[in-house]
């Protein structure tokens, strides 16, 4: 394989930038990977014309190096989350609503990424309106996972992962609800991270508090790549200074020291969920590495109760669905050409009055409170990113665990929402492969807007553990 496929995304940029690289020669590289291997995984969909990529390479070749000098992906290849607006390029969410469209403006994470300098190849798979953890739709069919092509490569950011798990693309962007940046990295052995909720402050500007569940997010093999696509993904527009330092931050991610780092693993949380059998011990694991690295790692009680957790997340992600898939379209008279788990989602809010809102609402709040109260004598807390490992990629979703029965199509993700209802940033760090080769990850949960450390710890992680280094065979 290419050596390209090696270098960090500051790397290509600088290599580019200074004229070692041409940005033709690197984009035909990841052109040449996505013919060999893209048509058995179905990560990439809506290829642009390789002509006219090649023709936009050549350009970037020719600017000087005042014209170069502010695009931080200059010349870098990366295909856009097909739940965004791409200018030019098919748009479909997934959907046969819109099975046609092609968006005359760019969405604002392609016209940041695109601004920096970028070269789009195509749009990354994902389901319909990135609703269930599992990549497939009725127009572009299933992504496949490369770790066993007949399994599932999770999602919704699941084209975005695998394209990066198989060196399709140096880097992508995710979107993140409910684990849809956290499943897919764990499915596919990458890294994905969650922002706090605000910091890309443009994401889901037409959902109002206490709603706002979803962000954009990075997508790597490497979590300094994480950090400098971050930098680029902060929208520094009427930004608090806070957010400002981060985005400067987020550019150069270092390794740190975890002499004194406390990781609380939530141990009472996890009792309370189904796992598959090797899901914890992987990420039993991990927490050993970090433990090697220096971290105090140790099991705590969080008295949170799993089932309020879950009644208040299910009915604030319906309202949240409602109001966004509502600025769309209309949800009753489309009702007949959407999947039946967007049906659960619509039939879900009919059922919450305003005491049923009021209470989701308290119970989030309440669980702020106990959250809070854990980061005091904890620097990070940690789950598993999944409850399964990945599944038959004809299966639309897991029904039982280890013979328990779950009750709605996206039970078996539960172990994510405590990060999602409490807007927490979340890095899914890979724990390498169980004994019949199939991978899972553990999350690393921090305070808000302890983005960068916890990225700084992943890096720490990374340079330490050889988990992140087993690729697919491709």
């Amino acid at each position: 394989m290419s050596e390209v496929f090696n270098l960090s995304l500051s790397q290509l940029n600088s290599l580019i930038q200074q004229h070692d690289l041409t940005a033709e020669f690197v984009l035909s590289q990841y052109l040449e990977r996505i013919k060999k291997i893209n048509t058995d995984l179905n990560a990439i969909i809506s290829l642009a014309p390789e002509n006219e990529r090649l023709a936009q390479a050549r350009e970037i070749d020719k600017l000087n190096d005042k014209e170069r000098k502010e695009a931080n992906l200059l010349g870098i290849p990366i295909a856009i989350k097909d739940l965004e607006d791409t200018k030019g390029i098919k748009t479909t969410y997934g959907s046969m609503i819109f099975s046609d469209y092609i968006p005359e403006i760019d969405g604002p994470t392609a016209k940041k990424l695109r601004m920096s300098g970028s070269i789009f190849v195509g749009k990354t798979n994902t389901p319909e309106f990135g609703i269930g953890s599992h990549t497939f739709n009725s127009i572009f069919g299933a992504t496949r996972n490369p770790y066993n092509s007949n399994l599932s490569a999770g999602g919704s950011s699941g084209g975005a992962a695998v394209a990066v798990a198989t060196s399709m693309l140096p880097i992508a962007d995710g979107s993140d609800m409910m684990g849809s940046l956290r499943n897919p990295a764990a499915f596919n052995n990458i890294y994905g991270f969650r922002p706090t909720i605000g910091l890309i402050n443009d994401s889901q500007d037409y959902v109002e508090e206490p709603y706002r569940l979803s962000t954009a997010g990075p997508m790597a093999k490497k979590p300094e790549d994480l950090g400098y696509l971050l930098q680029i993904l902060i929208n520094p527009d009427n930004a608090t200074k806070q957010i400002l330092d981060i985005r400067q931050q987020s550019k150069i991610i270092k390794s740190i020291s975890c002499k004194n780092i406390k990781i609380g693993w939530l141990a009472d949380l996890t009792d309370q969920y189904y796992f598959e059998d090797g899901i914890l011990q992987l990420c039993q694991e991990c927490l050993k590495t970090l433990s090697y690295c220096g971290s105090q790692v140790s099991s705590i009680k969080s008295n949170i109760n799993a089932e309020e957790l879950w009644q208040s997340w299910t009915m604030l992600r319906s309202l949240s669905l409602r109001q966004s898939l509502g600025t769309m379209f209309n949800l009753e008279e489309k009702k007949h050409l959407l999947k039946s788990e967007i049906i659960w989602e619509i039939n879900n809010c009919k059922k919450i009055g305003s005491i049923e809102k009021e209470n989701a609402i308290n119970i989030q709040n309440n669980l702020r409170k106990i959250v809070g109260e854990l980061f005091l004598d904890n620097d990070f807390l940690a789950l598993p990113s999944t409850s399964v490992f990945p599944f038959k990629v004809d299966l639309r979703y897991p029904t039982e665990i280890n013979g328990n029965v779950l009750d709605t199509y996206h039970r078996w993700m539960e172990v994510v929402t405590l990060v999602s209802l409490l807007g927490l940033p979340c890095v899914s760090l890979p724990c390498g492969l169980n004994s019949q080769g199939l991978p899972t990850g553990i999350q690393i949960i921090g305070r808000p807007f302890s983005d960068i450390e916890i990225l700084s710890l992943a890096q720490t992680y990374s340079k330490t553990t050889d988990k992140d280094k087993i690729n697919p065979i491709t």
